[in-house]
């Protein structure tokens, strides 16, 4: 009992790590709390691991540069301020859910973790249809919810043109269930799985493809890297090919049937979340309105000074494409910066498991492309997964070696940890 209270635990505190705006303390987000106790834990633990602090300085040179623009232009606004918090909660909150997790699971695997992470966006999307069918269950998650007045009008105004879930919603809610359906297809390509196991992940799949879908057109990219990855890792050999048929027909006939049922409890709103597909078979072209906006959305600077400094504002200022956003902020150095610090979080994440690397290489790219949308990051996963190596080179692969009498001066890639299925939850 005990142990399945604590997985409830893990699952609960990543949920809300995910999205945090989901259950608002002290007037604060989630993660200020969860972040407050891991901050707690890592100051108990002596400032632990070396290669996260190199992350903390290269977000430090980022916000340096962000405020030395602001020094340049002479004005900036809390943009940066605002960020920051974030980013540090989401450090804090990371090493704090690994600690549980690693008590949940005292040899869990990096599968595992990606289980939890699936379960929390698969919950998050349950919730969301529950919400339009039921305004009683709509109403009480919507109270619980933190959102300011702006959130509160936009939301007023779109939700009979698109499903608004718990904790996050529009391009958000899209990145999220993007990120799902990328580490289900690296599950199914790399762990050995029955038939009903592969049937179901590609249930999973269609259920939070076509929920993002309804949410924000934005998970069709992540559908679009999620394809890639399989393709990846098929030509370079993942351990369990011969389940890419068995997946790829499985959710070929979920998918046609998903369609249909779409219309039928989704009429309102399907045209516009199939408008690219509808456009493809009417005019030959894969495009929405919104996609067609964002050509005359990119914008670049048309001084030296602005490509150098920025203008020293991070504010939303009419152009939604992350890239532009980032330029006008903090010039040419300081988006070079962002994107390496983006690197930075998944540096250390990367092993000898070739599928891994993939995996993450292909989800960091997937955020580049984002940036194209809007402005995007997934640090509340890429922190997670980071410090679950670290956790496992420095409290489990190292003592081992040194149980062998062998004095580890290896680089985190020689830590990679497998794991037979027990292990799994």
């Amino acid at each position: 009992m005990k142990k399945i209270l604590l997985i409830l635990l893990v699952l609960v505190v990543i949920f809300y790590h995910i999205y945090p705006q989901a259950l608002p303390v002290f007037g604060y987000t989630f993660i200020v709390l969860s972040g407050a106790i891991g901050l707690t834990l890592y100051v108990r633990d002596q400032f632990p691991y070396d290669e996260a602090i190199r992350i903390l300085i290269v977000y430090g040179l980022f916000a340096a540069w962000a405020i030395f623009s602001v020094f340049m232009n002479g004005r900036g606004d809390s943009y940066l301020l605002s960020m920051t918090k974030t980013q540090i909660a989401w450090f804090f909150s990371s090493f704090f859910i690994i600690i549980l997790f690693f008590l949940a699971h005292p040899k869990g695997s990096i599968n595992t973790l990606f289980y939890y992470i699936i379960g929390a966006i698969l919950l998050q999307c349950i919730i969301t249809v529950v919400m339009y069918f039921n305004e009683s269950v709509a109403a009480f998650f919507n109270s619980i919810h933190k959102m300011d007045y702006i959130a509160i009008i936009k939301r007023e105004e779109t939700k009979e043109a698109r499903l608004l879930g718990y904790g996050i919603a529009f391009f958000g809610a899209g990145i999220t269930c993007g990120l799902g359906l990328i580490l289900i297809a690296y599950l199914v390509m790399t762990q050995k799985m029955n038939i009903l196991q592969i049937v179901f992940a590609a249930l999973v799949y269609t259920f939070i493809a076509y929920i993002g879908l309804f949410s924000a057109r934005t998970t069709m990219i992540g559908a679009a890297a999620s394809l890639a990855l399989i393709i990846i890792l098929f030509i370079t050999g993942a351990k369990h090919k011969n389940q890419f048929y068995t997946y790829i027909i499985s959710s070929v006939i979920l998918m046609i049937i998903g369609y249909s049922l779409c219309y039928i409890y989704f009429e309102e709103f399907a045209d516009w979340a199939f408008e690219a597909f509808i456009n493809y078979q009417e005019k030959g072209k894969f495009t929405t309105q919104s996609s067609t906006g964002l050509e005359q959305g990119i914008v670049t600077p048309t001084s030296i000074f602005t490509w150098f400094f920025g203008k020293g504002t991070g504010e939303y200022f009419g152009i939604d494409i992350g890239f532009t956003r980032l330029l006008f902020w903090v010039g040419l150095p300081g988006t070079l910066l962002y994107f390496y610090y983006l690197y930075m979080q998944m540096k250390f994440a990367l092993s000898k498991n070739k599928a891994l690397n993939y995996t993450f290489l292909v989800t960091y790219a997937y955020v580049a492309v984002l940036n194209w949308k809007g402005l995007a990051d997934l640090t509340y996963f890429f922190l997670l997964v980071t410090f679950y190596f670290l956790h496992y080179k420095y409290h489990i692969y190292q003592p081992y070696l040194y149980s062998l009498g062998y004095r580890d001066k290896t680089k985190l890639r020689n830590a990679f940890q497998t794991s037979p299925a027990s292990r799994r939850v």
